[in-house]
């Protein structure tokens, strides 16, 4: 009777104990359950902010909308890590260092972008934009003092052409400014300005030329 007595004791102890490992696994699992979920919805909602602020940023230029891209890059970034912890994502590895790959490959892409449209100039005063501006000023402020209005046209004519490119993208307009530098160049010529003047405004007009090609 007492062996028996012992021995219910052992079972019982034993039926209790892996009862209690089991609720705790439970437990565990639901709370791992309840973390995947969260940082699912997390990645996912800021997968959807980062394409907002590159939108952002590529519509208005400011610099703002790059470092808050910057910023949920960063928190899904971590949020993926975190995932990557969870013993009940183990199966989900692959998927989540796809996700991890991508995410890399998106924030590369957008910093190439970035640094194009800042050396294209994020407004009118800055980058190549900004120096094309600062070109076309001198050249008009040496025309004005001139008085020549052929040479006057030409220039606006170079404008008209460069906004045109700016706005289409079509190459043809590359073309035009060419065209209409030679003929500025001829008119130039054949004007009754000073050797030095003419040099000066040759040299104006090729680094406007050059500013444009190059952005």
């Amino acid at each position: 009777i007492a062996g028996l007595a012992v021995l219910s004791l052992l079972i019982l102890g034993g039926t209790f104990f892996s009862g209690d490992q089991l609720v705790g696994q439970a437990f565990k699992d639901q709370s791992e359950n309840e973390q995947l979920a969260t940082l699912t919805k997390n990645i996912e909602i800021g997968t959807l902010q980062m394409r907002r602020r590159e939108k952002d940023f590529l519509l208005r230029k400011d610099p703002k909308y790059a470092a808050l891209y910057r910023t949920e890059t960063q928190q899904v970034s971590s949020a993926l890590e975190e995932l990557s912890d969870l013993e009940i994502a183990q199966s989900l590895q692959g998927e989540i260092e796809r996700l991890q790959s991508n995410l890399q490959v998106h924030e590369s892409q957008f910093q190439k972008v970035f640094a194009l449209i800042e050396t294209m100039g994020l407004d009118e005063e800055s980058g190549l934009k900004g120096e094309l501006r600062s070109a076309v000023h001198q050249i008009e402020k040496q025309l004005k003092n001139t008085d020549l209005k052929a040479l006057t046209i030409k220039m606006l004519m170079m404008r008209r052409h460069e906004k045109d490119f700016m706005l289409r993208g079509q190459e043809k307009y590359v073309s035009s400014i060419s065209d209409r530098q030679k003929e500025f160049l001829e008119v130039l010529d054949g004007s009754n300005l000073s050797a030095s003047q003419k040099v000066q405004i040759t040299a104006l007009l090729a680094t406007y030329v050059t500013n444009f090609t190059s952005w």
